[in-house]
């Protein structure tokens, strides 16, 4: 009776708690899984870190990068995304404390899906040069986007040097947009 007790509490309850949390990880992350900290400036240096390592982490794995509505993300350093990326961040915010290519893509794998960046919002914060600095992206969808507080002075939002992307919904930029191609 003891073995079969013990049996069925793996079975009935420790497997499927296992299970559970598997499946969860294996679709999604959230920067608070890598250190990220909401709402705090003075967590910039820790958010970039964390939000790079929760980038590199989804691409390895193939997962979905998510976050909340709400959200506020202090970064002191540009992202880099290197490979085919699923970014939803649910209108959650990544704002720049110093000069930056706020997020810089270069997947530059011909025929290849570079991913897709959807409800997103960049706040320059009068600082950041580049929101978007597509170095080399083939095949990017950028959805339901906003870039804010961009400096009146030498800024660009969205920058393409190489790249094929479709824009989808609305992508919203107060002050000024500059699109540049070459």
């Amino acid at each position: 009776t003891m073995k079969y007790i013990c049996f069925s509490f793996v079975l009935f309850f420790i497997i499927p708690l296992h299970i559970q949390a598997q499946q969860w990880s294996e679709y999604f992350v959230v920067p608070e899984m890598f250190g990220c900290i909401s709402d705090s400036r003075e967590a910039a240096e820790q958010n970039a870190r964390g939000l790079q390592k929760v980038i590199d982490y989804a691409i390895s794995k193939g997962v979905t990068l998510v976050s909340s509505r709400n959200k506020k993300y202090y970064i002191d350093q540009g992202l880099v995304i290197t490979g085919g990326l699923d970014i939803n961040l649910g209108s959650a915010t990544i704002v720049a404390t110093d000069t930056m290519k706020m997020l810089t893509i270069n997947n530059g794998k011909a025929r290849q899906w570079a991913g897709t960046l959807r409800s997103f919002r960049l706040d320059m914060n009068g600082k950041a040069n580049y929101g978007i600095y597509c170095e080399n992206a083939i095949k990017l969808r950028i959805t339901d986007g906003e870039i804010v507080n961009i400096k009146k002075t030498v800024s660009v939002c969205i920058w393409a040097k190489a790249m094929s992307f479709s824009w989808t919904t609305s992508i919203f930029m107060a002050h000024t947009l500059s699109l540049q191609a070459s």
